[in-house]
């Protein structure tokens, strides 16, 4: 995998050999697109980083401080080295730990401009991974007002209204949907 755009573009990021889906070059650089902003000083949480490859797309486009949530202690010691490799620890932070406890307490993180979630997708079937994070979100600091909460997942995932969010963009490449939200007038905290 290689970095897409930014600083750091075209530079290679380690991946664990098995046991992952590593968000492809291809849908990073069209979600950079589609933000369609300079991440210049934005605060992005990457939830489910793997290698972390998205939270260094950020930290290459600009972003100021990313923060990424891994639990499999493997992947996490490959994320280190692709942060030491290029040289990214002023702005990314590592947390080894379970996502969804990460939400419930986040260590005194303050709120985020863009958080991004790519669980494994046998975690967004019957039970919904999404509309767990969704209904997680909404009672969180977490996320800046008028913040951007993205999810990655098989396309064949159905979304459901939320009452709280309201779905901007939905996008598919290949298998993989990527789909954009922001909070509601209405939900969550404001």
């Amino acid at each position: 995998m290689r970095i897409t755009g930014g600083k750091w573009c075209r530079r290679l990021v380690k991946a664990p050999a098995t046991g992952m889906r590593p968000t492809q070059d291809r849908v990073r650089a069209a979600v950079f697109a589609t933000l369609g902003m300079a991440m210049a000083d934005y605060r992005f949480l990457d939830l489910f980083a793997g290698s972390g490859a998205v939270g260094l797309e950020a930290a290459s486009r600009g972003a100021g401080h990313v923060v990424m949530v891994e639990r499999d202690r493997a992947t996490v010691a490959i994320m280190r080295a692709n942060v030491q490799e290029l040289d990214t620890d002023h702005v990314c932070h590592i947390v080894q730990g379970d996502v969804l406890r990460f939400i419930q307490a986040p260590q005194g993180e303050t709120p985020f401009d863009i958080i991004y979630a790519d669980p494994p997708y046998e975690q967004t079937g019957s039970g919904g991974c999404l509309e767990r994070l969704l209904d997680m979100l909404s009672h969180s600091p977490l996320l800046t007002p008028g913040g951007i909460f993205i999810m990655e997942q098989s396309r064949r995932e159905q979304v459901k209204a939320h009452g709280a969010w309201e779905l901007i963009d939905d996008r598919n490449y290949g298998e993989t949907a990527v789909r954009y939200f922001r909070r509601g007038p209405t939900g969550g905290i404001q």
